[in-house]
């Protein structure tokens, strides 16, 4: 990519769109040039896809069952260790949250920010943290800063949220009464 646009991009105030300099980014991610152009493309597509299946067959669409999904929902942990200490890895060291935890929840309510916060270092509620860490990706994708020429770092997150609901898809059980599908429905 060429080092001159990209720092353009980077200052350049939000007060337009530069129709020639999105095009180019958005070549530039699917051109032969990125070597990354199948994993990105791939990822972000099943992250839009699958996200949608969510908000729409499981989170009702509504923001508060984000926070309040374990209450709601039960997954059994084994399916979500793994998921828990990628992210755990990602965002804490030396027992404390690290800038990449601090650009994930930038806009996010001070309350959730804790809440999150507090479930990473101790540990706890794998599925509200997770789910908050997913919903937060899928923000800053829609609505936060958007620097596409530096997507290509987020490939593997958005790999593991997908698996993330995929699996939570395919293995929570609502508490109170869960609508029966056929587990491969979701594969």
């Amino acid at each position: 990519m060429n080092n001159n646009l990209r720092s353009k991009t980077m200052l350049r105030p939000r007060t337009g769109i530069n129709i020639f300099e999105a095009e180019y980014l958005i070549d530039d991610i699917s051109s032969m040039r990125n070597k990354n152009k199948y994993a990105l493309q791939k990822s972000i597509i099943k992250f839009v896809c699958y996200f949608n299946l969510f908000e729409c067959y499981l989170a009702e669409k509504e923001v508060d069952h984000w926070y309040h999904f374990d209450y709601k929902y039960y997954v059994e942990k084994e399916y979500l260790n793994d998921y828990f200490n990628y992210f755990y890895n990602r965002y804490v060291e030396c027992n404390k949250v690290n800038r990449d935890f601090d650009d994930l929840c930038k806009f996010v309510k001070i309350k959730y920010k804790n809440g999150l916060r507090h479930n990473l270092l101790n540990k706890r509620n794998l599925l509200y943290a997770l789910l908050s860490i997913s919903y937060y990706f899928r923000n800053n994708m829609y609505h936060g800063y958007k620097a596409l020429f530096e997507l290509d770092k987020y490939v593997e997150c958005f790999e593991k949220i997908t698996e993330i609901l995929l699996t939570i898809m395919k293995n929570a059980k609502e508490k109170r009464k869960w609508i029966t599908h056929n587990s491969d429905d979701f594969d």
